[in-house]
């Protein structure tokens, strides 16, 4: 996984990804301020928020046992204006390969 591409865009196993969800930096077209580059080890996950310029992620904590989740986020409740089910944008992660 790396970040970030010309276009501003983070690469998964040397896919780009187009994530339209990220909030960017007024005036970027960058889904990171930072550059990096990381390989995941086996049994850990890498966690990026969608606010990327005020999140402390993966990119300040480093990677998350696998048996550590015990479940995946599927709403939005807070504040009440904003309940929505939360998509798994299947269209932009389906598509990254598997690690070779």
């Amino acid at each position: 996984m790396s970040c970030c591409d010309t276009q501003g865009r983070l690469s998964v196993n040397g896919h780009p990804v187009d994530e339209s969800y990220v909030v960017l930096q007024p005036g970027s077209d960058r889904v990171s301020l930072q550059d990096f580059s990381v390989t995941v080890p086996k049994g850990q996950l890498w966690v990026m928020g969608d606010n990327r310029y005020d999140s402390a992620d993966s990119r300040a904590h480093g990677t998350v046992p696998v048996s550590d989740v015990v479940g995946r986020a599927f709403l939005t409740t807070w504040p009440v204006s904003r309940w929505t089910v939360l998509s798994r944008h299947g269209d932009v992660w389906d598509g990254v390969p598997d690690p070779s």
